[in-house]
């Protein structure tokens, strides 16, 4: 068995070469690292970008909502003085109309206001299946459907 004996330069010069090897390496890693690393800040910060606009998004919405609600519920009570004010201005006609002595004419039977219960309305439309038909009913009754109680 032979051993190789080495000198002290011989060994100073192997050892330089095996740190310069795992300088080489170590550098190599810490590229791989930082490459890694900014790619991983970079996928967070466009994350937190498209959830910061999602957000922004959804409060607008939100806002929007509530704007159409607001505008919703005046309109409604615009709606409600309107035919308080109709029904109002058809007793005040009445009232002109029999004050200069005319006598009333009959109604026709289509033109008499018929009594409509707002429960059966309801029923009715809950009943009916999905079809035009059943829009026809919603435009035609839409004031009763959507008022609140």
């Amino acid at each position: 068995m032979s051993q190789e004996i080495l000198t002290p330069e011989a060994q100073l010069e192997a050892q330089l070469k095996a740190v310069a090897s795992l300088q080489t390496e170590k550098a190599e890693l810490q590229t791989t690292f930082e490459a890694l690393a900014s790619e991983k800040i970079a996928s967070t910060a466009d994350a937190t970008f498209k959830i910061q606009e999602a957000t922004d998004k959804a409060t607008a919405l939100e806002a929007s909502v509530l704007s159409l609600q607001a505008e919703k519920s005046e309109l409604m009570k615009q709606l409600d003085e309107a035919l308080a004010n109709q029904i109002t201005a058809s007793k005040e006609a009445a009232k002109v109309v029999a004050s200069l002595g005319v006598k009333p004419l009959a109604i026709s039977p289509g033109d008499e206001v018929q009594d409509v219960d707002p429960v059966a309305i309801r029923q009715e439309f809950l009943r009916m299946k999905p079809s035009i038909e059943k829009q026809a009913f919603f435009k035609k009754h839409q004031a009763i459907l959507t008022a609140t109680k």
